[in-house]
Order: C-alpha cells, then structure tokens, then sequence
C-alpha cells in the first residue's frame, strides 16, 4: 500500500483532535477529516484484529462514515480507521514480523505496552546519525539534488517517526547503547534498548506520485 505515504495527518493536541487530508487520487477528489482523538463511546467496537501474525487485537471504529468512504477510494479496499481498545497488548517475540529476521537478537520487558506499533512501543532517533545519512545521500552522484532539496527540507526527522529525538551525541553512536535513561540521578526512567530499527530501504513516493498523475 505504498500510496499511504501520500495521505497528511496533522495532530493538535490542544484541540485532541487528528486531521487527515487525503489527495485527490483517480477520478476521486481531494478530502479533509477531523477525527477526536478519543473515540467516543458510541464507536463501533472490534476484537478481531490483527497486526501480521499477532493475536486478535481489540480497538474502535473512528472517524465518519465518509473518511472511511474516502480511504478506501483512495486504497482501491475496504478500509477503517481504528484506535487501539481498552485490552493490553504487550511487546514480545510473538508480535510483529522484526522477530524472524536472521541475524538480531532480541530482549525484551514484560511490562512495555503497546499500540499499533510493528514490534516495540518506542523509537529512538539520534539527529548526528541523521545529518549523517543527508551528508552521504547528497553527495552519492546517483541522487537527483534538486529534487531532494525541493522544498528546502532536506532529511526531515518525522519521516523516520521517532517518539525519542536526541541531539549532542556522535553519529552511530546509538548502534551500542544498551539503555538509555532520563530524568534526575536515582528517579530516573530507564528505556532498555532491544534492536535496532528495521526499516524499508527506499521509498515509494515517486513510483505512487508518477502512477497519480498518469491515472
């Protein structure tokens, strides 16, 4: 479903509400939804979800009737915006497809909740690895310069969707660490490291973006 790289969401947390902009998409027009953050109670309610190969998962139908008309236009399928339900859902060998990768060791804490994540409730991103990755992509002969800096953005950090973004360290450094801990000496909150982030090598956006505007 590469085209969901396309659709913008905007979160105000002062409004606890999540815009989603949809672009027009075939003979389909552009749309704009506000969706509150807390689904309200007489949301439709589901126990039979799935995130690859996990249990069945709980959570509610949100949105309106024509977001969900809209999204499933745009993804050629049916499709439902959901927000994960009331039921636990904890990190574990069992959850996600990162685990039968050949070659990571994982550990895991019995007690880290999770949402919808992939495979672990928290990702850290460390800004020096990151202008290193810009630093190596614009200087690789292969890479369409004026195309990367379209829009002057360069490397943003959101695509990399980190809920941990740190600065003042060294780039790679991060590949070691073990734990990381926050707060004051002795009250401190710990996050144990489990793996590195297993991601896609190359994204789709030119692909999609050249198949809407030949549709």
């Amino acid at each position: 479903m590469s085209q969901m790289i396309l659709l913008h969401p905007t979160l105000d947390v002062a409004n606890s509400t999540l815009t989603l902009h949809i672009p027009a998409y075939s003979n389909f027009p552009a749309s704009t939804h506000s969706i509150p953050l807390v689904a309200p109670s007489s949301a439709e309610y589901l126990t039979d979800l799935k995130i690859w190969s996990s249990p069945p998962l709980d959570g509610y139908v949100v949105g309106s009737p024509a977001l969900a008309e809209a999204l499933s236009n745009f993804m050629g399928r049916p499709v439902l915006l959901v927000q994960k339900g009331v039921e636990r859902r904890e990190a574990g060998p069992e959850e996600g497809w990162i685990g039968s990768l050949p070659g990571l060791e994982l550990e895991y804490d019995d007690v880290s909740p999770l949402s919808w994540a992939d495979q672990f409730p928290i990702l850290v991103v460390n800004e020096a690895s990151l202008k290193e990755v810009e630093r190596r992509t614009i200087a690789d002969d292969r890479v369409d310069k004026a195309r990367w800096r379209e829009g002057g953005q360069g490397l943003e950090v959101e695509r990399f969707r980190g809920n941990v973004v740190l600065s003042g360290a060294e780039e790679w450094v991060e590949d070691g660490w073990a734990e990381l801990s926050f707060g004051e000496e002795g009250r401190e909150d710990v996050l144990y490291v489990a793996s590195r982030c297993a991601r896609c090598m190359v994204s789709s956006e030119r692909v999609v973006r050249s198949e809407m505007r030949s549709g």
